[in-house]
């Protein structure tokens, strides 16, 4: 009995010293690859452009075109959207013969807490070749890579955006890695185009917000047919819609769904009809055919950029917006139109409005009552004179930093549209 348990005893201690080893060896106490808290630095707006061209005489026939630095940025935003237990940075290197991909797991144990991974690979037409990796000091041989892949397949193939992924995958027909640019030729027919959309509308937006975004268009067509196509305050058709929410909701309606589908139906009569056309939502939502002018402050740009900017939430974050928004303020700024702090807190009210709208249930439950009950434009969207005088002023004279004067024409306009009465 003796010499069984001395037996059992050793195998336990050799388990442990192999267990203690093998954390030793495989977790580290930095990461390879740095969290990036912000969703895009103020250097980055510049970045935020069209990636897709036409190539040849087929309009089906199109070819992205991603520098490193746009394909981290996606890394990064991907992760912010993933909301995984774990909290992980990825990033990417990019050379013709051997790119790699590196990732940085936290696991929050304790001294050592770091899982990081890093993967060796190539291209070859549209095939994607692993080589080899390092997961903390251990190194990976190719089979090893590749039994690593085989045992996580099970769980991709679980995930939400699988399935569109593969079909996705299926369209494409080159890869080209050059230093620093990632090349992809793809062919997509009409019809794959239109369902992998679908997917993808109904996994950002919610398939039940898609369904309920025809009832608050006919709604919107019922309570104003005499003043389609004519000027009308944006106020005043928002407290209609969310009314309309409250008595849904009181039968058993999904708050956030509704609130998805309000801000549509209100930004389709803004949109014009290559608005999307990267998405071409038209296939899937239906424009209005005679849309009404919603007017803030009797303008119609102002409701233009808080309706952009609350459905950019929607699709996105409300950083996103907000980023989205300053970028073509400030690249306005030496144009004819010049920069303006209207726009701008046009921008920063629709991403505040879309954001507490969509946070959770009691906070959208909560906005959705109060805004049943404005009787007033000012309650949704304070008076932006003079405030709006002050910041303009403010970036004439600028000296200095610019980073610094953004910062605080940010915190005065965030502050200016808080005072609402629908947040007090």
């Amino acid at each position: 009995m003796k010499k069984c348990l001395s037996i059992l005893g050793f195998i336990f201690l050799v388990l442990l010293f192999l267990l203690t080893v093998a954390w030793w060896m495989t977790l580290q106490s930095s990461p390879l690859v740095l969290t990036d808290q912000a969703s895009i630095q103020q250097n980055d707006l510049s970045r935020l452009r069209q990636f897709i061209h036409q190539r040849g005489d087929s309009p089906a026939h199109k070819r992205i075109e991603l520098p490193e630095h746009d394909l981290n940025q996606l890394l990064r935003y991907a992760r912010q959207r993933s909301r995984l237990a774990f909290d992980i940075a990825a990033h990417t290197h990019l050379y013709p013969e051997r790119s790699q991909f590196l990732l940085s797991i936290n696991t929050f144990l304790p001294f050592r807490p770091y899982l990081n991974i890093r993967i060796d690979f190539n291209t070859s037409g549209r095939q994607l070749i692993l080589l080899n990796g390092h997961i903390g000091n251990f190194q990976l041989p190719e089979h090893d890579i590749k039994g690593l892949v085989s045992m996580a397949m099970p769980y991709v193939q679980r995930h939400p955006q699988y399935q569109p992924g593969t079909r996705l995958w299926q369209t494409i027909q080159n890869i080209d890695i050059k230093k620093g640019l990632l090349t992809v030729d793809f062919i997509v027919d009409k019809q794959t185009q239109a369902d992998i959309q679908q997917e993808q509308l109904e996994l950002i937006i919610g398939k039940i917000a898609l369904q309920r975004l025809s009832f608050y268009q006919q709604a919107i067509e019922n309570h104003y047919q005499d003043l389609l196509g004519k000027r009308v305050k944006l106020y005043q058709v928002m407290q209609t819609l969310f009314k309309i929410g409250t008595e849904q909701q009181q039968r058993g309606a999904d708050p956030i769904a509704d609130n998805k589908a309000i801000i549509l139906a209100l930004f389709l009569h803004t949109a014009k009809s290559n608005d999307f056309a990267f998405l071409e939502l038209k296939q899937s939502i239906k424009l209005p055919q005679r849309p009404i002018e919603f007017t803030i402050e009797r303008r119609k740009d102002l409701a233009q950029h808080f309706l952009s900017t609350a459905t950019i939430t929607l699709f996105a974050n409300s950083s996103i917006a907000d980023a989205v928004g300053l970028y073509k303020e400030l690249r306005d700024q030496n144009s004819s139109s010049g920069f303006s702090a209207s726009d701008l807190m046009a921008n920063r009210a629709g991403s505040l409005l879309a954001h507490k709208l969509l946070r959770n249930k009691h906070s959208a439950i909560q906005l959705q009552q109060r805004l049943a009950l404005v009787s007033n434009e000012i309650d949704i969207f304070p008076k932006t004179q003079p405030t709006a005088k002050e910041l303009e002023q403010l970036l004439i004279n600028v000296e200095g930093d610019q980073q610094v004067l953004i910062n605080r024409i940010n915190q005065r306009i965030n502050t200016h549209i808080q005072s609402a009465s629908i947040y007090q």
